[in-house]
């Protein structure tokens, strides 16, 4: 398909894919202390550690599939461990944790299906290790390190890896890794959150891989040394310990394998399991058009006090089996929750694995493969030291940007490939409410911890061809839950008023973006309880539509003031609803995205909404008795259900069919009056219109009419654009302040936001489809774009007669 194009995909395992072009990149150094860890294709280990390398991919075909499910289950087992040991909730109750089994020289074998980004970055750490500790202090048997430093490779700091060499007959064969959200390490913050950091100086402490356990024997000395940085030195401490038995009973699972089968097989059923991963991805990104797909997210709020905006930018460029990947355009780094090199690679491989990778069982390295990096330092989503990054806003904006450009190049390949985009999921924006207690000598007596566990219960964006899914979470924390609400009362400080699926929470679109959750608490248990909030201002909505699709509900912070929650419970009201809470409080006072409450007062409640589900789509589009069947189902209210999707309900809730056509033509009307005619469209050639690629560009067709490509609208097939261009340019365009739009999914900015920020929609200025929709500055250029390499779609269509 693409010529001289070269091929990544390994044939034996064994990556030999820089992942990024160091000419062009500079000497750094990127040694992950001055500068992000990057490693080259050919480690520099200490020749005195013998590597164990020896495998034959001709394994027969029953001891592979019979290895290679053993691997995966015992990587299972892993995480089951590090959860019977742990005292830590999110952990216990939310799976806030990943697990990984990689090879000698650090490719990743396979990771749980949970937080992904926790386990997508393990081979950075272990080629580090086998880089910086083979000699001083060693690797050996019965070794355990530890590491939380962004810089080598983490999301933050709480995020803590334990990992553990693998040797068999003296050489090292393998590594086993976990990695666990540990809890405070200190910081201007309380909680690991520290979201007023100005640098890393001010969050918590950070450490690049180092000895906690020396063959088989705890190193004490290093494990107070760490642990007492935190404020809760117990928890971090027990955690720690959690991590290393699921280390231990990984290290002997793999070493009993290797007794069983005998190493050389068992290494040959790892590399074979990259270079089969390799080749399927490879395979199914040939069936993609080469092209580049580039997204660009606002976010407000991020930066301490003030309200300046900051972009992010993801590009990725696919030529035949090799995915480029920039963040170009991306704010520079600064202020609090700033991600690094890890972050966006790890990004970018996540994505990869959902859109294109799906039935590989985690097997990270053979997606690694296609990759290569052309990042942007000096960034937020790629920052330098001594930037801060504990507060995780960046990471999450670049999940989020990974999952929607992935999407978007998924939309122009073929219906199965095509069916798997999703517009913006759970935790597309960052957000959660930390509560924690303190003592009458204001010592920490409760871990700080999310005190309704919903941080983990967003909605999933919707498909191209089905609606997204309600409370599913997000797509790179496959297996997390929101945990059930009594035992995060027990160990918490907070009363659950209630924690529940939240109406309206999903973006509206042909199909609607699953529903995210609302909940509500009070303080309790503790002599004070405090709560800090982590999040990013929504009237810069993050939770993005897909093909015209509405934004999702972005989410919120809000508190009710005065202790009119506890009259409410002397009288015997509990609310158990936002309307309950504000009939019995009054107006919710919102609250600022870096708020921090010490104490919450009693009496108060703490009130949170998390984002839903993008939408897929014009609403327009969406057949009226399915919006009557979510109404019916409390997914949808009666209001949206007319404002949105222009659909008319009676009195018994069925559909008015004549009202409902009556109210959508007027939609369409008002649509096109309040736009401006296009500026940029170019006319249609003379001839009759062929549709090339259905909703390649989500909500247009890729067309041709004779020899010449364009963008029609996917409706009614009216020609806007040439394709060298994009097809913005042939829309009708309307700009208004999101909040004049829809002051519900886009709070005034004026409060705690950048008032310059606008939404900009575009219409099909024939039948006034709502084809795209984004926030952006008024001087800008669309914000999610698309180009096509043509000249190899057409060598496609000639082959393909």
């Amino acid at each position: 398909m693409t010529g001289t194009t070269p091929r990544y995909a390994t044939e034996d395992g064994v990556l030999r894919n820089p992942q990024v072009d160091f000419e062009a990149l500079g000497e750094g150094p990127w040694d992950g202390i001055h500068r992000s860890y990057i490693p080259r294709p050919e480690l520099s280990i200490d020749p005195g550690l013998a590597l164990h390398t020896e495998a034959d991919l001709q394994v027969d075909p029953i001891t592979y599939q019979v290895l290679r499910s053993r691997l995966w289950h015992q990587n299972l087992e892993h995480g089951d461990i590090i959860q019977r040991v742990t005292g830590s909730p999110p952990v216990i109750y939310s799976k806030d944790f990943a697990t990984a089994v990689l090879t000698e020289d650090g490719e990743v074998v396979t990771v749980s299906p949970t937080i992904q980004f926790f386990s997508t970055l393990a081979d950075l750490v272990v080629k580090w290790t086998l880089e910086h500790r083979g000699t001083n202090p060693d690797i050996g048997p019965g070794d355990v390190f530890l590491q939380n430093s962004p810089f080598v490779a983490a999301g933050q700091q709480p995020d803590t890896a334990v990992f553990a060499p693998v040797f068999h007959d003296g050489k090292l064969f393998a590594w086993v890794y976990n990695a666990l959200h540990m809890g405070d390490l200190g910081g201007v913050d309380p909680g690991g959150w520290a979201v007023h950091a100005r640098d890393k100086f001010e969050d918590g402490a950070a450490t690049a891989p180092v000895k906690i356990v020396d063959g088989g024997r705890i190193r004490e000395d290093v494990l107070a040394l760490w642990v007492n940085q935190g404020r809760d030195p117990g928890t971090l401490r027990l955690n720690v310990n959690s991590g290393i038995a699921g280390c231990r009973a990984m290290v002997e699972r793999v070493t009993g394998l290797a007794d069983e089968y005998g190493p050389t097989v068992v290494k040959s059923v790892m590399r074979r399991m990259i270079a089969d991963c390799s080749r399927v991805v490879g395979e199914r990104l040939l069936r993609i058009p080469d092209g580049t797909w580039s997204q660009r997210l606002y976010v407000s709020g991020a930066l301490g006090e003030d309200h300046r905006l900051h972009q992010e930018v993801l590009t990725i460029t696919k030529r035949g089996e090799r995915i480029v990947c920039s963040n170009a355009g991306t704010s520079p780094q600064g202020g609090p929750g700033n991600s690094t090199y890890s972050v966006l690679r790890s990004a970018v491989v996540a994505a990869l694995a959902s859109a294109v990778g799906w039935d590989q069982q985690g097997c990270m390295a053979g997606i690694a493969d296609h990759v290569v990096m052309e990042p942007v330092f000096g960034t937020r989503s790629c920052a330098n030291p001594p930037a801060a990054t504990s507060a995780l806003h960046s990471v999450f904006v670049t999940m989020n940007l990974a999952g929607l450009t992935t999407g978007a190049m998924l939309m122009s390949g073929p219906p199965d490939l095509r069916e798997r985009a999703t517009a913006s999921r759970g935790l597309s924006v960052a957000m959660a409410d930390i509560g924690f207690g303190l003592d009458e000598n204001m010592s920490l007596v409760a871990p700080p911890v999310s005190l309704h566990g919903g941080l983990l219960g967003g909605g999933i964006g919707a498909f191209p061809h089905r609606d997204g899914m309600d409370n599913a979470g997000s797509w790179f924390m496959l297996g997390t839950s929101a945990g059930n609400i009594e035992p995060i009362e027990q160990d918490g400080v907070g009363l659950v008023l209630y924690r529940r699926e939240l109406r309206d929470g999903g973006g509206p679109g042909r199909w609607r973006g699953g529903n995210g959750t609302e909940a509500a608490w009070i303080p309790h248990h503790a002599f004070m309880s405090n709560a800090q909030m982590v999040f990013v201002e929504p009237s810069a909505n993050l939770a993005a539509g897909l093909a015209g699709g509405y934004y999702a509900l972005a989410g919120n912070f809000m508190r009710s003031t005065g202790g009119a929650v506890a009259r409410a419970m002397a009288d015997g009201r509990v609310p158990g609803d936002r309307e309950q809470l504000e009939q019995a409080t009054g107006r919710l006072e919102r609250l600022h995205p870096q708020a921090v409450l010490m104490p919450v007062p009693p009496g108060d409640a703490v009130v949170v909404e998390h984002n839903g589900g993008g939408g897929f789509g014009d609403p327009l589009d969406r057949e009226p008795e399915r919006v009557a069947a979510d109404v019916a189902h409390g997914r949808v209210s009666v209001g949206a259900a007319r404002k949105y999707w222009g659909v008319v309900l009676d009195t018994q809730d069925t559909v008015d069919a004549s009202a409902t056509a009556a109210l959508r033509r007027e939609i369409r009307r008002e649509r096109l009056e309040s736009a401006v005619a296009p500026q940029q469209g170019t006319p249609r050639p003379e001839g009759s219109l062929e549709v090339v690629l259905p909703g390649a560009g989500g909500s247009v067709d890729l067309a041709r009419v004779s020899d010449t490509f364009g963008w029609a609208c996917s409706g009614c097939g009216h020609w806007l654009a040439d394709a060298g261009t994009p097809f913005q340019n042939g829309a009708a365009v309307a700009e208004q302040a999101p909040h004049e739009v829809d002051s519900r999914l886009y709070p005034d900015p004026a409060e705690f936001g950048d008032p310059s920020l606008l939404l900009r929609r575009y219409h099909c200025p024939s039948c006034a489809a709502l084809l795209s929709q984004q926030f952006c500055r008024r001087e800008d250029g669309p914000g999610s774009t698309l180009h096509l390499e043509l000249a190899t779609l057409q060598v496609e269509r000639t082959v393909g007669g």
